[in-house]
């Protein structure tokens, strides 16, 4: 029981990590446009261009700078940033919804799906693009910081892949705990005292142990982090 309790709880963490995956593609593509701008200070550019870096910060989603970019050379700066927002607007929306719905204890897999989508879209965009940049003006660092860019990008296809397994998972686990809960029951208390226990009690049962094996879970953690760090 204690192993499903553990499985459970690791689904939850799992789902925490898939969404906090589109928050952190939000926060990587507003620090990417933060730092076109940081690109003018001459230092800075400088030691940039010695390294020959593509001024892009993997793994954000490049189409907001791109955009930005591109209306920001045709003189509509503020356009520029509203069409910017606009694209990243949805990996934000995305999350909070996620997180809503989690805690109404409904580990929707369908936000995660749609920012697979969109995040797949820039992808794509994003590939093209290298790939006429590469054409124009073959350079192998950029190529070799591209391939580490796209391996990145995989990094979070595979985290927002396994929030999507998370609902079914659990459904699997509250029913073998409900019946593992019900086996010991019947263990404790008799076969004939099962059946005046209604399915409710035992998913509380089933609550409440998973909570104390959390809880134990947790200091674990704590005492192997005191562990490491003092």
């Amino acid at each position: 029981m204690e192993q499903l309790a553990r499985a459970h709880i690791n689904q939850l963490k799992q789902y925490d990590r898939s969404l906090n995956t589109l928050l952190f593609i939000t926060l990587f593509s507003v620090a990417n446009l933060v730092i076109h701008y940081l690109l003018k200070v001459p230092l800075i550019n400088s030691l940039l261009e010695l390294l020959e870096w593509n001024n892009y910060l993997a793994p954000a989603a490049s189409a907001p700078r791109y955009v930005l970019v591109t209306f920001q050379e045709h003189g509509q700066l503020w356009w520029g940033i509203a069409a910017a927002a606009g694209l990243l607007l949805p990996y934000f929306l995305l999350w909070l919804l996620g997180i809503c719905t989690q805690k109404k204890e409904e580990h929707q897999r369908r936000w995660l799906i749609l920012g697979m989508v969109w995040y797949g879209l820039d992808t794509v965009a994003h590939i093209l693009l290298t790939v006429l940049a590469l054409v124009e003006d073959f350079s192998v660092p950029f190529l070799l910081w591209e391939l580490f860019g796209l391996s990145l990008r995989w990094a979070v296809y595979k985290s927002l892949w396994k929030g999507t397994r998370v609902r079914k998972q659990l459904i699997q686990l509250h029913n073998q705990m409900i019946l593992g809960m019900a086996q010991i029951y019947a263990a404790t208390h008799g076969k004939e005292a099962l059946a005046t226990v209604t399915v409710g009690e035992l998913v509380k049962m089933k609550d409440a142990y998973i909570r104390a094996v959390a809880e134990k879970v947790y200091n674990e953690d704590m005492d192997r982090f005191i562990e490491e760090h003092c």
